[in-house]
């Protein structure tokens, strides 16, 4: 989405994004401010966001975006940007923003997701690991660290190795090497 607003608040442009996330057209909104278009409250919060990049003189990001007829918030990147003269002086507000609300919505799954693995495997009967690509240790649990008498510390990187006993490690590396390599 791409907007332009004078120091007034006017919008002087709104690309065909912007209309369709706003639920308006470019000649609706042109000239008009953010209370023209937004609930009050909606609307003095872009103000207020608007005024303070103008002040400052540089962008700052904003976390919520909306349309006329509701408002919804949608975290956006980048942030908004003041426009300048020759001279340096802020006279309009930029804005090129992406809706990145699926990407929040992936991290916090993710999130969600470790909490739920680490929390079983934590009370886990049995030892669970995990390795990165080239086969270091990212994890071990509690049960994993008992088993084989490490500490957390001597149980990450290349210690889950030693968790192998020794007539096996080439057997278990070798093989642990091709999967990850097919994986990979």
């Amino acid at each position: 989405m791409v907007f332009l607003k004078d120091a007034a608040g006017r919008y002087i442009l709104l690309n065909r994004r912007c209309e369709e996330r706003f639920d308006l057209t470019e000649q609706d909104a042109l000239g008009k401010t953010d209370y023209d278009l937004f609930p009050a409250q909606i609307a003095e919060t872009l103000r207020a966001h608007d005024r303070e990049v103008l002040e400052r003189g540089q962008g700052r990001g904003m976390g919520g975006s909306g349309s006329p007829g509701g408002w919804t918030a949608t975290p956006t990147s980048p942030p908004s940007f003041p426009c300048s003269t020759a001279a340096g002086v802020a006279h309009a507000v930029g804005g090129i923003a992406t809706d990145i609300t699926e990407r929040k919505r992936a991290e916090r799954a993710l999130r969600e997701s470790e909490e739920w693995f680490r929390s079983l495997s934590d009370c886990s009967p049995v030892g669970v690991y995990l390795t990165d690509i080239e086969g270091r240790a990212t994890y071990t649990n509690p049960r994993c660290q008992e088993i084989y008498g490490f500490s957390l510390e001597e149980s990450l990187g290349d210690g889950w190795s030693r968790f192998i006993h020794p007539d096996d490690q080439s057997l278990v590396l070798e093989t642990w090497t091709r999967l990850a390599t097919a994986r990979g």
